[in-house]
């Protein structure tokens, strides 16, 4: 069974639970941030590795990969191989699950409308670094594999990714190193997986939404919380507006001639995209209202203090100054600019 922040001692571990000093929490808590670190690492490099594999032989034998298959080798890699990669060097570790706390229903729908102003607003700073950084000849790999195969996309991009994303960087990661303080958890949580998608399109978006995710994870202790949430970004951010496009595209709308609509055309195509039209607008309520939200329940946000608490200023060199975490950094930032390059 697991065992929680506040109940259980770590095994192997000599001397009583309240006797450990700074140098000795900080070293233990570096070790154990950094074999996570390495844990990520390698789901990054098993999934690339088996991925640049399959490419070549795919090449080696003319074989193009479209539809189904394109979207398969996109996600099969990391699901398929990544994930379990992690979760073999994570799970000899120690874990301690956050206490379950029962979040009422109307705190979990603020976090949730939070994340739709989170997702609005990092995805407009996400394209602008992207484009200035590019410039300009940038393009979202992202938006490229979402729209394509219509109703498929439902599968990986709802289903599969909050499933074991939220494995990994929430339930895994926090379990094993949220005994060393709740809010530097959350943060690391959030930073790793923003880093692990390795693009800046995704990057500012992936790292405020993972900050509120790993908090519902926290002060719930449930799993099924942060995935349900990430679910319901995914098909809002992601799903529908696609399946409205492409309703819109069915009805005569060319989405690369947006900008040079004709007037006596403008009344039709603004028709045929009406549906798109008043989501989006929608959405962006619901993001303006998010705004509102932050401002009104950030002083409500709290934290739980940790038995095992690393002491104040040495956050950073014990957490992210690891041998594992900065060849994780340094990796997703590398394939990130490679990505963008391209």
């Amino acid at each position: 069974m697991s065992e929680t922040f506040d109940t259980a001692p770590e095994r192997k571990r000599p001397g009583g639970f309240l006797d450990l000093g700074d140098d000795d929490i900080c070293q233990r808590a570096k070790r154990r941030y950094n074999r996570v670190a390495l844990a990520l690492l390698g789901f990054i490099l098993a999934a690339n590795a088996v991925a640049i594999l399959v490419s070549t032989l795919l090449s080696i034998f003319a074989v193009k990969p479209e539809g189904v298959l394109k979207l398969v080798l996109s996600f099969a890699p990391v699901y398929l191989v990544g994930v379990p990669v992690a979760i073999l060097i994570m799970k000899p570790m120690p874990t301690k699950r956050p206490k379950e706390e029962k979040l009422p229903f109307g705190r979990i729908l603020v976090l949730i409308i939070v994340s739709i102003f989170f997702m609005l607003a990092g995805n407009i700073i996400g394209q602008l670094v992207s484009y200035l950084l590019s410039g300009g000849t940038a393009e979202n790999r992202v938006t490229q594999l979402v729209t394509m195969e219509g109703w498929l996309q439902f599968i990986p991009v709802v289903i599969l990714a909050p499933i074991f994303e939220e494995l990994v960087f929430r339930k895994l990661l926090i379990d094993r190193v949220g005994r060393f303080g709740e809010k530097i958890a959350i943060i690391f949580s959030a930073l790793a997986f923003a880093l692990f998608h390795t693009n800046f399109f995704q990057f500012f978006y992936c790292f405020a939404i993972g900050l509120v995710f790993a908090y519902a994870y926290v002060r719930t202790g449930k799993y099924i919380v942060p995935v349900l949430m990430h679910m319901l970004v995914n098909i809002l951010g992601g799903l529908v507006p696609t399946v409205l496009m492409r309703m819109a595209e069915r009805n005569g709308v060319d989405a690369a001639q947006l900008q040079n609509v004709t007037p006596d055309k403008l009344m039709s195509v603004l028709g045929a995209m009406l549906p798109l039209l008043i989501f989006e607008l929608i959405l962006w309520a619901l993001g303006l209202a998010g705004l509102i939200l932050l401002i009104v329940f950030a002083k409500k946000v709290h934290f739980e203090p940790a038995k095992d608490q690393i002491p104040k200023g040495r956050a950073f060199s014990t957490v992210y100054l690891t041998v594992g975490f900065i060849l994780y950094f340094l990796l997703c930032i590398g394939l990130a600019v490679y990505t963008l390059l391209l």
